[in-house]
C-alpha cells in the first residue's frame, strides 16, 4: 500500500497486488481509507483474475507487517483461500523490493507529473 497526497483534499490510499513471477500488476484498490477490507477487495480481484480454476496450492502472498495484512479478517481470508502468507522482516530492503520499486515508479511516472486536485479524478485515471 502506498498513499498519494491530493492537494487541498488529503490522502488517497492505493493497495497494489503484483504477481512476483511476471512483475505484472494484477489488481489494485484506490480509495480514501485503508482498511483490511480494502486489501481484501484487491486480493479477491487478483485471485479472480489470475486463478480462474482456483488458487489453492498455487499462491503465496508477501506483504509487510502493517495492520491491514496482519488483521484477523485478512489472515482468515487468506487461510480460507489457501494462500500462504509471508511477511517481510524489519530492516530488510530486499524483502519487498519489487513492490516498493513499482510504487516508486508509479509515483515518478504517473502521480508526480500532474497536480491532482480531485481524488475522484486520480482514482478514475488510475483505474483506466
Amino acid at each position: 500500500m502506498t498513499k498519494v497526497m491530493i492537494d487541498g483534499f488529503g490522502w488517497v490510499y492505493v493497495v497494489i497486488v503484483i504477481d512476483c513471477h511476471t512483475k505484472k500488476v494484477v489488481a489494485h484498490y484506490a480509495g480514501l481509507r485503508s482498511k483490511a477490507w480494502h486489501w481484501l477487495f484487491a486480493l479477491n480481484k487478483a485471485v479472480n483474475r489470475q486463478f480462474t480454476n482456483g488458487v489453492r496450492g498455487h499462491s503465496h502472498l508477501m506483504s509487510d507487517n502493517g495492520c491491514q495484512p496482519t488483521s484477523t479478517s485478512f489472515m482468515a481470508a487468506c487461510r480460507a483461500l489457501g494462500i500462504h502468507q509471508a511477511f517481510t522482516s524489519y530492516n530488510n530492503p530486499k524483502g519487498n523490493a519489487d513492490t516498493e520499486r513499482f510504487m516508486r515508479t508509479l509515483k515518478e511516472e504517473f502521480v508526480w507529473l500532474k497536480e491532482w486536485t480531485s481524488p475522484t479524478a486520480f482514482i478514475d485515471k488510475l483505474d483506466q
